[in-house]
């Protein structure tokens, strides 16, 4: 697997066009004026089979209205366990 980090939304969006990503594992949360969620939206419309990964401190229900539009495979809540994040990967 090759993997590409981001320090912001925006940067995430930029690096996610630059490298077709099959997978977005993303904090709700981000720096630089573009949530989770945007980021999502977003890449979502490049790579319609990208495959998505929510990690939050907020209520995964509250997640899921905010991201009702979008296919997202699995909300993991902080503090996060790293094995769920990785059986999710799976």
């Amino acid at each position: 697997h090759e993997v590409r980090t981001a320090v912001s939304g925006s940067d995430a969006i930029r690096e996610g066009k630059n490298f077709s990503p099959d997978l977005l594992i993303s904090d709700w949360r981000l720096k630089g004026g573009s949530d989770g969620a945007e980021v999502a939206r977003t890449l979502k419309k490049e790579y319609p089979n990208l495959q998505i990964i929510f990690v939050s401190g907020m209520p995964v229900q509250e997640l899921m209205l905010e991201a009702s539009d979008l296919v997202v495979s699995k909300f993991v809540e902080k503090p996060c366990d790293l094995d769920v994040v990785l059986s999710s990967v799976e």
